[in-house]
């Protein structure tokens, strides 16, 4: 257990396995409260960035003091929901036995076992206070987690753009891209004006860069060491770069475009 409650998990006889960091919502808060900086928590992350950290879990969440539960179900039973989930969602009821009245119940969207996972809820319920107090909590999870921890690190992005990247709310028009149709007006209100952010093209991206990674390290590794060492001072290296790219298909230019677009978002290759 580290300062503010943050907990640190290690094996000191097995050190190559690495740190396991846990930080809390509440953890955050306090790291932030300490040092007197709402932003602490990002600056603390981007530090760590030259250890090249991998993010396995992250939950992000938005709330409103307007729009209720009732809403959320009224928009879903309208088919204005739009979400990458295959799975069907589910409720969960929170009951008084004594009364056996509900008092509060919250919609998952996605599997709990999947790389994302959105719940949308009652707080002020849960917390039993007065007032409207309602939250979208999004859990990602392995390389969901990675690409969208290190979109919000990027700046490029905050928390509205990524939940509504995989949960969103648009109007029920005749556009079959779905992606295209205005959002519906309390979503909207929730989220405010955000950018964009595909998570899936990030993957996309990374796991691309893999496969031309992994292809170079067995094809043209070996040749490659032989030319280095048989031709140290000659300058075939740059002729070959400019040939390379002067042949180099459409298909791999629209990936560079595709990394650049990214804007520091970290597509970890391993």
């Amino acid at each position: 257990l580290c300062t503010d409650g943050v907990r640190l998990l290690y094996n000191p006889n097995q050190l190559r396995q690495g740190l396991h960091l846990i930080m809390s919502g509440e953890a955050n808060q306090r790291h932030c409260l300490r040092l007197g900086d709402s932003e602490a928590t990002t600056a603390t992350f981007v530090m760590l960035q030259e250890y090249k950290p991998k993010c396995t879990r992250v939950d992000l969440y938005i709330d409103s003091a307007v729009d209720t539960m009732g809403q959320v179900w009224a928009s879903l039973r309208s088919r204005e929901l739009v979400t990458r989930s295959r799975s069907k969602g589910r409720s969960v009821a929170q009951v008084d036995l004594s009364t056996g009245e509900i008092e509060g119940e919250t919609l998952y969207i996605g599997s709990v076992k999947s790389d994302r996972m959105t719940r949308f809820y009652d707080k002020a319920t849960e917390q039993q206070v007065a007032g409207v107090w309602t939250r979208c909590e999004s859990q990602f999870r392995r390389s969901a987690a990675h690409a969208a921890f290190n979109a919000w690190l990027s700046g490029n992005f905050d928390v509205e753009s990524i939940i509504a990247a995989y949960v969103d709310f648009r109007q029920v028009t005749g556009d079959s891209n779905k992606t295209r149709r205005p959002r519906v007006t309390w979503w909207e209100r929730w989220l405010g004006n955000v950018k964009r952010f595909s998570g899936a093209s990030v993957e996309k991206v990374a796991d691309s860069v893999r496969r031309s990674l992994a292809w170079f390290k067995k094809q043209v590794a070996p040749t490659y060491a032989f030319l280095l060492r048989a031709m140290p001072d000659a300058d075939w290296l740059m002729g070959a770069d400019v040939m390379g790219e002067f042949k180099m298909s459409p298909a791999k230019r629209a990936l560079l475009s595709s990394i650049e677009s990214c804007k520091g978002v970290v597509c970890g290759v391993g």
